[in-house]
């Protein structure tokens, strides 16, 4: 009997002990270790349910909109002027309206409407920013910013008359900046070449790396030493999404531009991004194998990235020290819908 007592005595502390640590008491806090959320995606935008709708009639006996909501699912802010959308796909004189109306838009839902007009072609900017995916320190994770934009600028879209049933395709084609940024852990020893067998951390082998939520992701980050005072690092930069990426010059006249309908400029800068590695906060761009300016251009997808770094002066006791690599880019993405005119028969009198 008394030792049943003594279980009961000791199930009771312990289920204390437990309420006491889901109370907040003892419990660890459960951070990320990690320096990002991840993921593969970055603003990512669709059609509204019936804008335009899937069936329409013609003699401009149905007017409609073109409804596109944006959602940013990556880890980079995209400013109001790094973001160009427009409307193709049919001619505008068939839906009663321009080619600067479905070049334009009005942006509707959480902020004041607003027109908008571009004349380089190339779409027109949304009027805020599209906040990124964020996480709390504890590890809550907060999504990224909506917006809807509405089409045409002025007006609706209403079919002419046509001789019979005829089928349009409605393509949204939108062009934005983006960034990637990836850590990892480079490991420095005193002695490259005979390490210790307790040393901190292997000088030769492949390293964890962690990459923004972003169509592009940095990974199979390597380390390897070349020499008592020099290491090489390497990484593979990989296209995990949907869409095309073009060069961005990192100026505001680029920035969210993709030259689809130019040959010439959409030759040179077609799957090339600009990139920018540090370590200990100092820029080693210049010792890795890249082009001019820091640009890489990609082989079906991916493009491996090597950097030499020499060590003199900076080694007073074993250490690992970050690399930190940023990824920057335009990227260009569509998405058709496909809208059935119907024709009306003509009325008899």
């Amino acid at each position: 009997m008394k030792r049943r007592n003594k279980l009961l005595v000791l199930f009771l502390m312990l289920g204390l002990s437990l309420y006491g640590c889901r109370r907040g008491q003892s419990l660890p806090t459960g951070a990320p270790t990690d320096a990002f959320i991840g993921g593969r995606e970055g603003v990512v935008f669709e059609f509204e349910k019936d804008a335009p709708p899937p069936e329409v009639t013609d003699g401009a006996a149905f007017p409609f909109k073109a409804i596109l909501n944006f959602e940013n699912k990556g880890e980079f802010k995209v400013l109001k002027n790094q973001i160009r959308v427009r409307i193709v796909g049919f001619n505008p004189g068939d839906f009663s309206q321009t080619y600067s109306g479905i070049a334009t838009g009005i942006l509707v839902g959480r902020y004041e409407p607003k027109d908008v007009t571009n004349s380089d072609g190339y779409g027109f900017t949304i009027e805020q920013d599209l906040e990124p995916k964020t996480r709390t320190p504890e590890g809550e994770v907060i999504d990224g910013g909506i917006t809807f934009l509405s089409f045409p600028s002025g007006g609706y879209f209403n079919a002419v008359q046509f001789p019979g049933n005829t089928e349009f395709s409605f393509k949204a084609e939108v062009c934005y900046k983006y960034q990637t940024k990836a850590v990892a852990k480079l490991c420095v020893l005193q002695n490259l070449i005979d390490s210790k067998p307790d040393a901190l951390c292997n000088p030769n082998e492949g390293k964890e790396i962690y990459s923004s939520g972003s169509p592009v992701q940095i990974t199979n980050f390597r380390q390897n030493v070349v020499g008592q005072d020099s290491i090489v690092l390497s990484f593979d930069v990989v296209h995990s999404g949907s869409g095309t990426i073009y060069k961005d010059q990192g100026t505001d006249a680029d920035e969210g531009i993709c030259p689809r309908d130019d040959s010439a400029r959409r030759r040179s800068s077609l799957d090339k991004i600009h990139l920018i590695i540090k370590h200990n906060n100092l820029e080693v761009t210049n010792k890795c194998s890249v082009e001019t300016g820091g640009f890489v251009r990609l082989i079906d997808g991916r493009r491996t990235v090597t950097c030499r770094l020499d060590l003199y002066g900076r080694r007073q006791a074993d250490y690992e020290s970050l690399v930190e690599i940023q990824a920057d880019f335009n990227y260009d993405e569509s998405k058709t819908t496909k809208v059935l005119v119907k024709h009306l028969p003509p009325r008899e009198t």
